[in-house]
């Protein structure tokens, strides 16, 4: 459909911006032509001078040899064929003048003003108008077109028809619509083509959105679709032409009658007219082949496929965001704000035929943040919010942007937003809500953001807010009024019970997790409040007292020692920098308990610092109820989701973190990810278990080396290093005497013990609230964090042991073998592998007894009855064969072929650990029938290949993988032992040991991961669909032992390793945050971290600015800069090694090179979408910064990234104590920026220069200021002095003086 509308010049700007080719419209000769504003639009106003009838004749001579083709039934001279797309529509009068339009003109009905045509004259038809007032035709086929009859058409077309648009609309040929400038370059119209002087006012319906913004030279080349189905050959015959068939009258080959029509069949009924020999249609079988081969395509290759297919398949969420990846190539040569314009605008128009979808709404949340103010799409995200409440992935990212945002950021306003949320969703709470409006998942929705906010609260120093509201809410869950019926509860009701609890808070009476808490809230209440008001109860932390003695010695010892000191002013900023930062540490981590006088040791003392003391009225905004009216299910997962989020909030390491956990928790444990502690003890955490399968041969006995930069020191100690430039030194004052730093080493490490015996308790009075199910997995993550803290944590074993074993005589947990497999592990990870050998073999005998008991033949009735069993029980010999797997692959192979003789006991030597006997052939070939019998029946339809069964997806889904509580995985974060995984690693450990080795198991292992091919990609979008998470847990534990079994057999046979190497390629590829996977990587692969194939595709993925199908990727950055730091470690060991004095040795490649592969990936994964709001990221990039700043290397660098990290983690102390640390000087502007921001500052720097007696230091350094000019010519007897910066000295001779050593 054509169209000749007249438009202004400011409405064509606003297109042209929004595509970002304003100048490409433009071609050579209208740039010349001085029109101003006006010389680059579609319609020229005012009248031009037409060439002389040679000319045009010429022209048309030099079109019909080229062989375009022409209209038979007309005198014009236009090429329909190859040149009537380039033309300009002029409507204007004889004056030169623009004929002016009227403003309030509407249009109202577009086939009025045909109608009207038709209506004067009955016999009027285009083809009628088409032919009158024409010129005589020439001998080569085309014609002279009258001027003053197509300038009259004009005339009283555009008088008539002011606001119209398009040709039908106004009844006016094509050929009169047209017109040959000749006013710019005269040189041009020697060209070989009129497309290079004729541009075209009117374009196809079809590809008027790409028109906008296309190139000039793809303009020229524009594949015109014909409504005639019109198709012109190809010929190498310069002068011939291809006739075409006679057209019907009143019909036009420009003009599209008006009608809609579908895209489908549009596309179905077109053809392509083909105008050289670069762009010939292409059949069925070419386009298949081009989506096949996308990358083979051009550019303007993949711009029409994608237009194509968008609008075949619109509800394709995947295509549209591959559309919008495309526009970085196509739109190359845009600003940025261009190009991201451009993505909006796609991402607008695909939310039109998508409207509910996150992942489309997330990306344009996404760009909108990248050109619009921060104050503008948090307007955004809460319009989106309102409209989809039903969404719980829309929630969590609303007020993770509000966080990660330094201009909207304030503990003041961050509380307020959630405050406001928290009323929205306890409204829902109510069984009169609609349920079409709720969250599906409200259960956990509601405890996620409660984590989110106290998760926010600790890193921005809130420590004590956030114990207390996640304790308040553990009392309003398991200890709410019996009176109050949840669920039919008004606004008057919830605002009496809040006044009652904030009545029992305001007691400071013992709360829940506290140890000798009986009684809850409301029935503390009904007893006698009075009586206790004036109990006193044992301190949960460090005792107040200690802590004030401690405080007052240590700066008494300050101001004793360097009262005598001479420093300027600088200098002493810089001092007191570094005490600032140690006591403000210090404060911090003791300080971790809200402060009440019940609690407190000292009689008659108000605590001064308004952090530690919570009022009721602080906490009740954010407290909600679990209502009683839902399933008795999803209330204890509820509980149980406010009790693990509440061990994170104590420990952030409380759980072993997998690729799939991270995609289903709070998207805030990621923005809260600050502590190297974490990393460390995931690294040890799994190496525990790799060390099974494979061992790195350049870890001593000593185990992980951990590179400099990833010692992230917490600043508690005085011992701990500050980072200063090379050839500087800065002094410490006082001496810090053996007395005060035992005493502060002793309160610290008591605090830790107090802290851990916290967690335990509050562990064992959960459990009386869960039913067996929560109670046993609660237990398990317990006895997972005990094994994880065995690097850091110094605790007599003996003491650990009789915990786990008294918490065992529970009634709730005695039947669980999988928590004696835990109990049994504990012995492993403190080096004592035969007793957890032992341990483990008793556990699994006992058990094993209650299977072969059963009086169940059939598998399938078996398995039913049993399943929660046989998936205990066969993780444990699954565990205990690969005790023996490296070592001893005979013993290993017993004990599986024990579990596949019906659960056999298991029977080894005492002495050497060893079968007494190997099992026969025919013990072996019962198992493997009792192994492929369990297969079948948990999957059915991963049969022998011979017997496939072709059941669909969902299907299978449902009776195979939906099982064995694979539902409910999201409700467990999906720390459940499945019986699919772990009967497939067993089976795959069996045939690796009596088959045919790895080709055997990896059989065994691609038969379950061939039905979860189809899996939708974990995303943030569907992360609370739970047959898509579990069928991604069950894929990576999967791939964690599939890779693991792949490292035995490359150490085994170095030479076959091409599959290993593809298969652990594609585990990274759909897992690449999963901890196990990057440390087998780090590894494994540590030859090859830096040129290698993995290393490539590693590196792109974090490159990815916004990658669509995963939802974490905070640890892929992590582990692999870990491994360059480890390599850089080795090359400058090598270069002290090398005798460079004869030539021999030295590292291979140089240190700083590997430095700059470092900074490369920290840069990219602090660009990244997923990863650029993550604290230890920031961090260990700040750090490895701040150590070449010591050696005088990037040093302004390192300045610039503390305010980047601020930027983007606005919410992170340690980031802020991190800078003042590194770099002293800066302890103003930060501090400065906490006090904004409002953050917690436990030390305000006044109150620092008052115990410090700053002012009186400052006096006496003047006066020794003065006392040295007189003094000229006493130089020797001077103090020694260092320089330290800009020319200020500090006194080296001061035998009560030590400087800071640089080590971690």
């Amino acid at each position: 459909m054509s169209y000749h509308r007249s438009r202004s010049p400011r409405r064509d700007d606003n297109i042209r911006n929004i595509h970002g080719r304003r100048d490409e419209y433009q071609s050579s000769y209208t740039r010349d032509r001085g029109g101003g504003d006006r010389s680059h639009d579609y319609i020229r106003h005012g009248a031009q001078p037409q060439l002389p009838s040679y000319q045009q004749h010429t022209r048309c001579e030099e079109r019909r040899d080229r062989g375009g083709y022409s209209n038979s039934n007309s005198n014009n001279d236009y090429n329909y064929g190859g040149g009537s797309g380039m033309g300009y529509v002029d409507f204007s009068n004889h004056n030169n003048q623009p004929w002016q339009v009227p403003r309030d003109f509407r249009r109202q009905d577009h086939d009025e003003h045909r109608q009207n045509a038709v209506s004067r004259n009955p016999d009027f038809n285009y083809r009628d108008r088409h032919h009158q007032g024409r010129g005589s035709r020439s001998h080569s086929g085309g014609s002279v077109l009258n001027s003053d009859v197509a300038e009259q058409h004009r005339v009283e077309a555009s008088s008539r028809y002011p606001n119209c648009t398009f040709l039908e609309e106004v009844a006016l040929p094509p050929e009169f619509a047209f017109r040959i400038d000749t006013s710019a370059d005269k040189k041009l119209l020697h060209n070989e083509s009129t497309r290079y002087t004729e541009i075209s006012s009117f374009v196809p319906t079809f590809y008027r959105d790409n028109l906008l913004g296309a190139t000039k030279e793809y303009i020229t080349r524009f594949n015109v679709l014909s409504y005639k189905s019109l198709k012109v050959e190809e010929t190498d015959e310069p002068n011939s032409s291809k006739e075409t068939e006679p057209e019907a009258p009143g019909t036009s080959v420009t003009v599209m009658p008006r009608q809609k029509r579908k895209a489908d069949d549009l596309n179905k009924s077109v053809e392509y007219i083909v105008l050289s020999k670069r762009h010939k249609s292409k059949t069925s079988s070419d386009k298949s082949n081009v989506t096949q081969k996308n990358s083979e395509m051009s550019l303007d290759e993949k711009r029409e496929y994608y237009n194509v297919e968008t609008r075949k398949n619109s509800e394709n969420v995947q295509l549209w965001r591959e559309f919008v990846e495309f526009q970085d190539q196509d739109c190359a040569d845009f600003t940025k704000i261009a190009r991201t314009e451009k993505k909006i605008s796609i991402l607008e128009t695909a939310l039109r035929n998508n409207p509910k979808s996150s992942e489309l709404h997330f990306d344009r949340l996404d760009f909108m943040n990248e050109i619009s103010k921060s104050n503008d799409v948090v307007v955004e995200w809460q319009k989106l919010v309102n409209a989809n409440q039903d969404s719980e992935v829309l929630w969590l990212e609303r007020f993770k942007y509000s966080c990660t945002q330094l201009q909207l950021f304030t503990s003041s306003s961050l509380m307020k937003d959630f405050t406001i949320g928290f009323n929205q969703l306890r409204s829902m709470l109510n069984s009169s809500y609609p349920e079409y409006q709720k969250p599906s998942k409200l259960h956990l929705l509601m405890p996620d953001l409660l984590s989110a906010l106290c998760l926010t609260l600790r890193n921005s120093g809130f420590t004590e807010k956030a114990h207390a509201i996640s304790q308040a809410q553990m009392e309003f869950d398991f200890n709410f009024p019996q009176s109050e019926v949840k669920g039919q509860i008004d606004k008057s009701g919830w605002k009496s019970i809040l006044k009652l609890f904030e009545l029992f808070w305001g007691l400071g009476t013992l709360r829940f997790g506290e140890p000798g808490y009986t009684i809850g809230w409301s029935k503390s209440l009904e007893t006698n409040p009075e009586a206790f008001a004036s109990l006193k109860f044992e301190p949960i932390g460090v005792p107040d007292s200690q802590v004030l003695e401690f405080e007052d010695t240590f700066f008494e010892a300050v101001n004793n020692t360097g009262s005598d000191s001479c420093l300027t002013r600088k200098e002493w900023t810089l001092v007191r920098s570094e005490k600032w930062i140690l006591m403000e540490s210090f404060r911090s981590k003791l300080c971790w308990t809200p402060w009440r006088d019940a609690t407190s040791d000292i009689s008659e003392w108000t605590c001064e610092d308004n952090a530690r003391i919570i009022l009721p009225t602080e906490i009740t905004p954010y407290l909600t109820y679990v209502p009683s009216y839902g399933s008795k299910f999803e209330q204890q997962a509820s509980f149980f989701r406010h009790i693990v989020n509440y061990l994170i909030l104590l420990n952030q390491d409380f759980l072993p973190r997998t690729h799939t956990l991270e995609s289903i928790m709070s998207p805030f444990s990621s923005l809260t990810l600050s502590d190297s502690t974490v990393f460390f003890s995931e690294l040890n955490y799994w190496k525990k278990f790799l060390d099974l399968y494979y061992t790195d041969p350049k870890d001593g006995s000593c185990g992980e080396i951990i590179p400099e930069g990833f010692h992230l020191s917490e600043f508690t100690l005085p011992s701990t290093s500050f980072i200063v430039p090379k050839g500087k030194k800065l002094t410490l004052l006082p001496v810090y005497t053996e007395i005060i730093e035992t005493q502060m080493q002793k309160l610290l490490n008591s605090n830790q013990e107090k802290y851990h015996n916290h967690l335990r308790c509050f562990v064992t009075q959960s459990i009386e609230y869960l039913d067996s199910k929560f109670a046993s997995l609660l237990v398990q993550m317990l006895f997972r964090y005990e094994q994880k803290s065995r690097h850091t944590r110094v605790e007599d074993h003996k003491t650990l042991m009789k915990f786990c074993k008294n918490l065992m005589t529970h009634e709730k947990l005695r039947s669980s073998v999988e928590l004696f497999m835990e109990i049994g592990l504990l012995d492993y990870f403190v080096g004592k592998k035969k007793k957890s050998v032992n341990f483990l073999i008793k556990t699994v005998n006992s058990s094993s007894k209650l299977l072969k008991e059963s009086d169940t033949d059939v598998v399938e009735n078996f398995l039913r009855e049993n399943w929660e069993t046989v998936t205990q029980v066969t993780k444990v010999y699954r565990v205990i064969s690969e005790f023996y797997l490296k070592d001893q692959p005979d013993v290993a192979m017993s004990i599986l072929v024990s579990l596949g003789n019906n659960f056999d006991l298991i029977s080894l030597s005492d002495d050497t650990g060893t079968k007494d006997s190997k099992p026969s052939k025919h013990a072996i070939l019962k198992a493997k029938r009792f192994f492929e019998s369990i297969m079948d029946c948990l999957v059915p339809s991963a049969k022998t290949e011979e017997n496939v069964i072709d059941l669909e997806y969902e299907e299978t889904m449902l009776n195979g993988f939906g099982k064995w509580d694979g539902e409910y995985c999201i409700e467990l974060f999906a720390q459940k032992s499945n019986l699919i995984v772990e009967w497939t690693i067993a089976y795959s450990l069996f045939a690796f040991l009596t088959d045919n080795g790895f080709d055997s198991a990896s059989e065994i292992y691609k038969r379950i991961m061939d039905r979860l091919e189809s899996l939708q990609p974990l995303s943030r979008s569907n992360k609370f669909s739970p047959l898509i998470v579990n069928g991604h847990n069950i894929c990576e534990q999967l791939f964690i032992s599939w890779c693991k079994l792949g490292a035995l057999h490359v150490t085994q046979h170095p030479m076959q390793n091409s599959k290993f190497r593809t298969i652990f390629g594609k585990a990274l590829e759909q897992f690449p945050s999963s901890p196990p996977l990057l440390l087998l990587y780090t590894t494994v692969e540590s030859q090859c971290s830096v040129v290698g194939k993995l290393w490539r595709s590693m590196v792109n993925t974090i490159k990815l600015t916004s990658p669509s199908n995963i939802c974490t990727l905070d640890w892929a950055p992590i582990f692999m800069c870990y491994g360059l730091a480890k390599k850089i470690e080795e090359i400058e060991l090598d270069s002290e090694i090398a005798l460079d004095e004869f030539g021999i040795g030295g590292p291979a490649v140089a240190p700083d090179t590997m430095f700059y592969k470092l900074d490369a990936l920290f840069s990219a994964a602090e660009n990244n979408l997923l990863t650029r709001n993550c604290p230890l990221i920031w961090r260990l990039h700040l750090k490895h910064l701040a150590i070449r700043a010591r050696e005088g290397k990037d040093d302004k660098r390192a300045h610039g990234l503390c305010y980047d990290a601020i930027r983007r983690c606005p919410t992170n102390k340690a980031i802020y104590m991190d800078a003042i640390a590194y770099f002293p000087e800066m302890i103003q502007q930060i501090t400065e920026i906490m006090s904004q921001k409002e953050l917690v500052v436990r030390l305000p720097i006044e109150e620092l220069d008052l115990l410090l007696q700053f002012n009186n230091q400052e006096e006496v350094a003047a006066k020794n200021r003065k006392k040295k000019t007189h003094r000229k010519g006493k130089r020797k007897t001077m103090p020694k002095v260092v320089d330290l910066e800009d020319g200020e000295t500090v006194s080296d001779d001061n035998e009560s003086e030590v400087e800071i050593v640089i080590s971690d």
